[in-house]
């Protein structure tokens, strides 16, 4: 009897085994993998809409309007009035993903000739965002859970909101800005953050080497604030309301938590955290 139940294991397991790599060979040669390779010979292309869900987005500027787009679902796209638009098609995502073979991910990258845009907006679900060298005037970005990172771009109005992502931007320019984000982190380097809004539930702001003369309000309710600056403040009030932590200035160019004539205001609030100015 044991011999028999044995021997019916040793069975079992073969047959299991074997089906299992012809199923995942087979898988593998018939999985999908749309590819888009699209240059565009319309210039007078304004406006980027981007509806993702998965899909690595990537917008950075070239020497022509282009689409590259490679990942397991087909995507549409079209011009009409000056507007790019581009779209994940949806597909049932109800069943687990248990092909080993099988991507999760999908990456678009958007080529943009050097020129200022007027809008660009995106929404994701788990797709990252970076732009690099993008000027815009106005962005708006819905984002669920990846991170986004901005790259030597300018944009003159910005809003973005998160569950949980960590955004980073880097010798950029953002202005009119409306930041909240549910859980993660907002760090900055090396750039210019003016007339701007930062809001964040649980994470920290980190705001390093920065220019001279921002002016922003942040709130991170559990959470820290740091700020540095890269050369001399210049004409800054500082406003900085810990509820539960410390205030630390350790900048020495301000006097009474002010410099200069004090046109630019750093007003930030945290309920459980420190505020540091570098």
């Amino acid at each position: 009897m044991k011999k028999l139940l044995i021997i019916g294991i040793v069975i079992f397991i073969t047959f299991f085994s074997l089906g299992s790599l012809v199923w995942f060979v087979h898988d593998k040669n018939i999985l999908p993998n749309e590819k888009v390779h699209k240059t565009f010979t319309d210039e007078k292309v304004q406006d980027i809409t981007i509806s993702g869900k998965k899909a690595n987005i990537k917008i950075v500027q070239g020497d022509k309007l282009k689409l590259n787009y490679n990942g397991e679902k087909p995507i549409n796209y079209s011009i009409h009035n000056g507007i790019l638009k581009i779209s994940e098609k949806q597909k049932n995502d109800i069943a687990p993903t248990i092909n080993p073979f099988k991507q999760n991910k999908q990456n678009m990258i958007i080529e943009v000739p050097k020129k200022k845009l007027q809008d660009i907006n995106i929404s994701t679900d788990t797709g990252n965002i970076v732009t690099d060298k993008l000027t815009a005037e106005t962005v708006t970005i819905w984002n669920n859970v990846s991170n986004i990172n901005f790259i030597k771009s300018r944009f003159d109005n910005i809003e973005v909101k998160a569950e949980s992502t960590d955004l980073d931007f880097d010798r950029t320019t953002l202005k009119n800005g409306n930041v909240k984000i549910q859980n993660g982190s907002i760090a900055g380097t090396q750039s210019i953050v003016q007339d701007s809004v930062f809001i964040i539930e649980n994470g920290n702001i980190t705001l390093n080497k920065m220019a001279d003369a921002c002016d922003l309000k942040s709130f991170a309710k559990k959470g820290s604030i740091s700020f540095s600056y890269k050369n001399v403040p210049k004409d800054t009030l500082l406003k900085l309301n810990p509820s539960d932590g410390k205030k630390v200035i350790n900048n020495p160019y301000f006097k009474d938590e002010k410099v200069g004539n004090g046109e630019n205001v750093l007003e930030f609030y945290t309920n459980h955290g420190d505020i540091k100015i570098n």
